[in-house]
């Protein structure tokens, strides 16, 4: 099993360059925001979902793939 620091680094390495802004946990996973570095990247989705149990990553769309209530309260937002 993954912990928050380790998917961080994962994410750091599948996205050479990013900052991360944020990672909390989400379905059992770990969802992190970054801020990519080259500004031709600046609008791509900046969410990666971390397996917590394997650590593969993979790209997320907020809109497409998760529930925006449960994403939302992850963040610590209200909708």
């Amino acid at each position: 099993m993954f912990d928050a620091e380790t998917a961080k680094k994962i994410v750091k390495v599948y996205v050479p360059g990013a900052t991360i802004e944020e990672c909390v946990v989400y379905k059992s996973n770990f969802l992190i925001r970054v801020a990519h570095a080259a500004k031709e990247e600046k609008h791509f989705d900046p969410f990666y979902l971390v397996n917590s149990q394997t650590g593969e990553v993979e790209e997320f769309s907020i809109m497409t793939d998760g529930d925006l209530d449960e994403i939302a309260e992850a963040f610590g937002i209200s909708l």
